[in-house]
């Protein structure tokens, strides 16, 4: 396979991740454009503004069956990935917008194409794992990004 071949492979590869046989089955590719967030410095022990690479590929999808018994309408996963990112309880809204949750939340605007995420994990609430009874100071960095999707064709 050619390396300019490569983006149409990641996409159709993730469309079947998705697809169910029907018609009514939506794929949306979704790329970063900008990132930013706040990282730790830790030998100032202070909080900056970090710039992060905006090079996050996602996938939103309407919800296989099995996901649709757990409750989800849609799911937003990384290019590639069967870990969900991001779940969605309901569908678009009238205004073509749509609302999910996970460790931070996921936006997106049917209408524009344009979506936010954020990752939430690291100032406000660092909970402890099954390996420490806390997490360190700048373990995660909370980072927020913005993009645009599109709808990927077939063939």
């Amino acid at each position: 396979m050619r390396r300019r071949d490569l983006p149409s492979a990641i996409v159709l590869f993730a469309v079947g991740l998705f697809s169910t046989g029907s018609s009514a089955t939506e794929v949306f590719i979704c790329s970063a454009d900008l990132a930013t967030g706040f990282a730790y410095d830790p030998s100032t022990k202070q909080w900056r503004i970090a710039a992060f690479k905006a090079t996050e590929k996602l996938v939103l999808a309407r919800a296989s069956p099995a996901e649709r018994k757990d409750g989800f309408e849609w799911v937003v996963k990384l290019v590639g990935s069967e870990r969900r990112e991001f779940v969605c309880d309901s569908d678009f809204t009238a205004h073509g917008h749509l609302s999910c949750r996970g460790f931070g939340e996921f936006k997106f605007n049917r209408n524009t194409l344009r979506f936010f995420s954020s990752y939430s994990v690291g100032f406000v609430v660092d909970e402890p794992t099954p390996r420490s009874a806390f997490v360190a100071e700048g373990a995660n960095t909370p980072m927020m990004q913005i993009g645009q999707c599109a709808i990927p064709k077939a063939g």
